[in-house]
């Protein structure tokens, strides 16, 4: 990967828009790392076994969004854990070997890369049900990914509204701020108002997002103005 460099950019066939998204969507795509899980170890707990990424590859993102889209399906009760949302599921969609130019946006990026789109593991935020009190609570779990919607920690540096700490919900394992980031604080946004996948403290319906105006801000993940917020997600080129 010679001359190759966090803060390049470079055009694919067509725009990718987020399924049912409002705004135009990008074919322009950002490096905003190489190699930058290279060595890092995303199974060493509940699968019995260490898998570590060895391979060659950088991480891209849009230059600007994929499109708008809210979080969530619902804001009215209850627990939303990243892994179990709307954004997750069924915009970006899960891991797949299949190519839609109609598709998630995991569909349209394999449509365009085809198997150079990486999938790993993740230590993310998931559902699950309390066996004593019957109720949904969230933990981090490893699964396993494609595209993947940034932390505030892999954007910013450092966690702004989001519950802080190593392995805070939302942030898991990644603890790194990618290098395009640091370089220049114009590739963290050129006007658009992007999800992070960082719940708020204390609410379980909110989420942070980059505002149209600052580097900070939330918004419940279904309500008036959640689908004016954009997906702007990560992936491993390899």
């Amino acid at each position: 990967m010679e001359g190759i460099f966090p803060g390049c950019y470079f055009d694919i066939s067509r725009n990718i828009n987020a399924p049912n998204a409002s705004g135009v969507g990008s074919k322009r795509i950002l490096i905003i790392g190489v190699h930058s899980f290279v060595g890092s170890c995303y199974d060493n707990y509940n699968h019995g076994s260490v898998t570590r990424i060895w391979k060659n590859h950088i991480v891209c993102m849009p230059f600007r969004t994929f499109g708008n889209s809210r979080m969530a399906d619902s804001n009215s009760s209850g627990y939303f854990a990243y892994y179990d949302s709307y954004m997750n599921q069924q915009v970006i969609g899960l891991p797949t070997t299949t190519g839609n130019i109609s598709g998630t946006i995991n569909e349209q990026l394999y449509a365009e890369f085809g198997n150079h789109l990486m999938t790993y593991y993740q230590h993310l935020p998931i559902e699950y049900t309390d066996e004593t009190t019957q109720t949904k609570r969230i933990k981090n779990d490893w699964r396993f990914v494609q595209a993947i919607i940034p932390s505030e920690i892999e954007v910013l540096g450092s966690h702004v509204l989001s519950p802080t700490g190593y392995n805070a919900l939302g942030t898991g394992s990644n603890n790194r701020t990618f290098p395009a980031f640091i370089y220049n604080n114009l590739n963290i946004s050129n006007g658009d108002s992007y999800w992070f996948r960082d719940r708020i403290n204390n609410d379980r319906t909110s989420y942070s997002h980059i505002p149209y105006y600052d580097y900070r801000g939330y918004s419940e993940a279904n309500d008036g103005k959640s689908n004016a917020i954009a997906c702007r997600p990560y992936f491993l080129l390899g």
